[in-house]
């Protein structure tokens, strides 16, 4: 019981910060250049973040396991992306009021912060029979929760460009972030099992982000206008989440 609890407390802060960046909503007009910007600065999030916080992590953890890390990384990265490509057709013809371009960049988040929670739930759970290794597990939870205000925001800012009135776009921006209590605790259970399959997990993540970042952010980004702002957003959210992921790492 003491490890589920310090794994659901140790993920308390990655949801929180999700939370605040899905807030964004309330100040941000929806069909503003300065949304736009920042849309295209969540694409730039979104690339470094399926790189530095998923793929990188996911042939170290590989490597730890002793397994080759090209294998498991390679198999999610396309697992990924077939499974985007299984999930588009009918998220952009079934009926809502979220266009499919919105829905996919939400979904490929979520499924990001999916592998993050486990992360984080995994170190509170070898913390409470280890305090020893309780710092470690602390820098780990404040890395990914830093992490998360952005891609809060790229959750969230998504919906409200696509018409979700702003208090909703904001719960389910929130609610992206609701994953890694719940996945913290169960890999708290599963603590035996769940990591072995971390590294699968991570790269498969990676690769739904990545496919949704290629396939919609960045060509949205590059059809606003002919100015080179939105893609100068791109390339400084890249930058940001690069300099989080390796100053915390």
């Amino acid at each position: 019981m003491t490890a589920f609890l310090w794994a659901g407390a140790g993920t308390l802060l990655p949801f929180l910060l999700t939370a605040l960046g899905a807030g964004t909503v309330f100040f941000v007009r929806k069909q503003s250049s300065a949304a736009r910007l920042f849309l295209s600065f969540a694409a730039g999030v979104m690339l470094a973040s399926s790189l530095f916080s998923l793929l990188l992590p996911a042939m170290d953890r590989a490597r730890a396991q002793g397994l080759s890390p090209l294998i498991p990384s390679a198999a999610g990265l396309v697992a990924g992306t077939l499974l985007m490509l299984l999930l588009e057709r009918p998220v952009r013809t079934r009926r809502s009021p979220i266009d499919g371009s919105a829905a996919l960049t939400y979904l490929s988040i979520t499924l990001h912060n999916i592998p993050e929670g486990m992360a984080v739930g995994l170190a509170f759970a070898l913390a409470a029979e280890n305090p020893q290794t309780l710092p470690a597990a602390i820098a780990l939870s404040i890395g990914v929760a830093l992490q998360n205000f952005p891609e809060g925001a790229a959750a969230a800012l998504p919906l409200l460009q696509s018409g979700v009135k702003r208090p909703r776009a904001f719960l389910l921006g929130a609610a992206s972030g609701a994953v890694e209590p719940l996945f913290g605790v169960l890999t708290a259970f599963f603590a035996l099992y769940a990591t072995r399959y971390l590294p699968f997990l991570m790269a498969l993540a990676a690769g739904s982000m990545l496919f949704v970042t290629v396939r919609e952010c960045i060509p949205d980004a590059a059809r606003q206008d002919a100015s080179p702002l939105p893609a100068l957003c791109v390339m400084l959210g890249f930058l940001l989440m690069m300099t989080l992921d390796v100053a915390l790492s």
